[in-house]
């Protein structure tokens, strides 16, 4: 086994306790003060990589969204402003790999969103998310943002 994180580790630990647990043996040894200073130890010299993600605010949408001429840039700027103003993760609608058996059946397409004929709203259907646990989807209503060149109905049309 290669170097492993120390989260990883704290992860290892907890699931070898919580397998003593089951087992019915005791689990005094993991109330020992040595493992914690070792897994304390293990973070301060080995301190977390991760980089913390911001979210995206209007202004930094304003430098992403191109409103390109393409058809590629047309379908990013809508996915971009219709997660923006749907308070939605982009992952919950764009998914990096197109050749995915399942993409159709879990992310968003073109289909997927229609706008209503008064032209003020838009009806996004997500087709599952985390708290859906009926895996029903949901219909998400989104209303234009008049004047703004980040409507989402001013993208997709």
């Amino acid at each position: 086994m290669g170097r492993v994180k120390p989260e990883t580790l704290s992860n290892y630990i907890s699931i070898i306790q919580s397998r003593y647990i089951d087992l019915g043996h005791s689990i005094a040894a993991f109330k020992d003060y040595t493992i914690k200073r070792a897994l304390a130890g293990a973070i301060s010299l080995f301190p977390s990589t991760k980089k913390t993600k911001l979210p995206i605010t209007k202004d930094i949408l304003d430098k992403i969204i191109t409103l390109g001429p393409c058809k590629a840039d047309i379908n990013i700027d809508a996915a971009f402003t219709i997660a923006f103003t749907g308070f939605l993760y982009i992952g919950e609608i764009t998914y990096p790999n197109r050749k995915a058996k399942d993409f159709s059946t879990i992310k968003a397409l073109h289909s997927d969103v229609r706008i209503a004929p008064n032209s003020h709203l838009i009806v996004f259907h997500l087709k599952q998310s985390k708290t859906d646990k009926t895996y029903s989807g949901v219909n998400i209503q989104i209303a234009a943002i008049l004047g703004d060149r980040l409507c989402p109905i001013a993208v997709i049309i």
